[in-house]
């Protein structure tokens, strides 16, 4: 994953960071590597649209075979 160096988002780096531990600690992030890098399950999940998100961070996967 890259994230951009040019941001208004404040603290992303901790925030990212952070996020990153939480999902793997929670198993999160294990059922992603499995479902798109072992079982090549391309199908996104629903996830629920935020109700009022204070930033907007674009995310792109590019997948490398």
């Amino acid at each position: 994953m890259a994230i951009s160096p040019v941001t208004n988002i404040p603290d992303l780096k901790n925030r990212i960071n952070e996020f990153l531990s939480q999902i793997k600690a929670d198993g999160t992030l294990e059922d992603m590597r499995a479902r798109w890098m072992i079982k090549r399950d391309m199908k996104m999940p629903d996830i629920p649209e935020a109700s009022d998100p204070k930033y907007h961070l674009q995310a792109d996967v590019i997948i490398l075979s």
